[in-house]
């Protein structure tokens, strides 16, 4: 019965991570509309480190298409410009001088078969 008791255990453990790397990686699929999950996770070369984007900065949405990004220190803005550029999620950071902007284009049916192509891959 013990034993019975820790396969059940093990066996929802392992499918809660299951659930939330799949919620993690659902959100950060890029569906034309802007998203804190496209970028959030970005790990940027800072301070001697790699730092989430989340960390080093305000992550919003202003409007449906566009994400704004505002450091908290302006001093990282190259870093962070250049971290979402050598990310290879497909998006263009637009450097101010106070913030970073990223126009979410539409999604096309070539992204849309390239995210199923991925999704697919982890089944």
């Amino acid at each position: 019965m013990e034993k019975a008791k820790a396969i059940l255990n093990e066996a929802l453990e392992k499918m809660d991570k299951a659930i939330l790397r799949i919620s993690e990686e659902l959100g950060r699929i890029r569906a034309g509309r802007a998203s804190v999950g496209l970028v959030d996770h970005i790990q940027i070369e800072v301070y001697e480190d790699k730092i989430p984007l989340k960390q080093i900065a305000n992550i919003t949405t202003p409007d449906g298409t566009t994400i704004q990004i505002t450091p908290y220190d302006k001093s990282t803005l190259k870093q962070i410009e250049k971290g979402i550029a050598e990310s290879q999620i497909g998006l263009t950071p637009v450097n101010d001088g106070n913030v970073i902007r990223i126009s979410v284009p539409p999604l096309t049916e070539e992204r849309r078969r390239e995210v199923l192509r991925r999704k697919a891959e982890w089944y």
